[in-house]
């Protein structure tokens, strides 16, 4: 009996500390601790059909100021996961990929920025959609994030091949570039029907098992535990002239530079490895799950003289997205119910070790 208690006080001990510098090629073995996921993202804004039916179509590169009800939506390719602490990695995508769908985030209130009479920067506020909102989102929250995991890997942000957009030094006329260019990424964006079986699609990337899944937490709710977004959010409503405005995505963009930024926190429903991430312990109360910050790139546009030029930032261009982020998405993970079992078990092992040490 000796021996299974110190078996498992040592075992106990090892899940503790043990180092997680080994890299794991599957992610649903990942070890407990505090991560944060890189992600490359690829979006773009959704416009309702100009012929008054059928899925909403992709808006194109600096064609004007983006209209309310847009809906915000991106593919997502998961391209390490390292301790939230830094590097190094311990997954990287060698035999599997992590790929997502990130979805149904209408654009409430726009607040545009004009240098010279010339558009400058937005600032975008996103509500919950109507079209294909998640089964179970609280009401209030909004938004949809949908994660895979793949172990046949065929993610592109391009499944029809189109090359990346290129912009030259000189500029190039908005126009040119939204003409004729064929397939372009956003456009195999497959729209569901709605309800667990009816989620939306992109091919390449929601193929996989479903590995998690979630919503944004709306503002106003992380109101009751955050001063400063209490402050925050008040000034909104003020701004918007809307009293009932309650964003759960929010976005900056500096189309003077083509940088900008994003962030949401997100309250996960479900996927394969929802049981084994720790809820609501990012410290804004118990519905983050996970916190979102992305760092947006897209071509500077001159609404002026209707031309793009090259991004301060690190836009590439795949598919021809308008929008191209790099989003550390930070997360933890606990033990396993069997884990939490032999833990239980090596402590009571300590224990009784401490108690016969003590009267020897």
């Amino acid at each position: 009996m000796r021996k299974i208690s110190l078996v498992a006080a040592l075992l106990a001990t090892a899940l503790l500390v043990a180092p997680a510098s080994a890299l794991v090629l599957d992610v649903n073995g990942l070890p407990i601790g505090s991560w944060q996921a890189k992600y490359s993202d690829y979006s773009d804004l959704y416009l309702a059909n100009p012929a008054g039916a059928g899925a909403m179509v992709p808006q194109l590169f600096g064609t004007g100021l983006p209209t309310t009800a847009a809906e915000n939506r991106a593919i997502f390719y998961t391209t390490s996961i390292q301790p939230n602490s830094g590097p190094p990695a311990v997954w990287l995508p060698v035999t599997q990929e992590v790929t997502g769908l990130f979805y149904n985030l209408s654009l409430a209130f726009v607040n545009p920025t004009f240098t010279g009479g010339n558009l400058s920067a937005l600032d975008l506020y996103f509500e919950q959609s109507t079209r294909n909102p998640l089964p179970g989102t609280p009401a209030g929250f909004g938004g949809v994030i949908e994660i895979y995991r793949d172990t046949a890997p065929n993610f592109s942000a391009s499944p029809g091949g189109v090359p990346n957009l290129t912009v030259p030094v000189g500029g190039v006329s908005t126009a040119t570039v939204n003409a004729g260019l064929g397939a372009w990424g956003p456009s195999f964006w497959v729209e569901g029907a709605g309800g667990l079986a009816g989620r939306d699609s992109y091919v390449g990337v929601s193929d996989g098992g479903l590995w998690l899944s979630g919503t944004f937490v709306d503002w106003a709710t992380l109101a009751l535990v955050d001063p400063a977004m209490a402050t925050q959010l008040a000034a909104l409503q003020t701004l918007a002239g809307d009293p009932t405005l309650d964003p759960v995505f929010y976005e900056h963009l500096d189309l003077s530079t083509g940088t900008g930024s994003g962030t949401g926190d997100i309250y996960l429903l479900g996927g394969s490895f929802f049981p084994s991430l720790a809820k609501g312990n990012m410290g804004l109360g118990p519905w983050v799950d996970m916190t979102l910050l992305s760092d947006l790139s897209t071509p500077k546009v001159d609404f002026v003289n209707g031309t793009l030029s090259p991004s301060n930032g690190t836009y590439g261009g795949a598919g021809k997205w308008p929008v191209d982020s790099q989003d550390p998405v930070s997360f933890n993970i606990i033990p396993e119910p069997a884990t939490m079992t032999l833990l239980g078990l090596g402590l009571l092992g300590i224990g009784g070790i401490r108690r016969r040490l003590k009267k020897s």
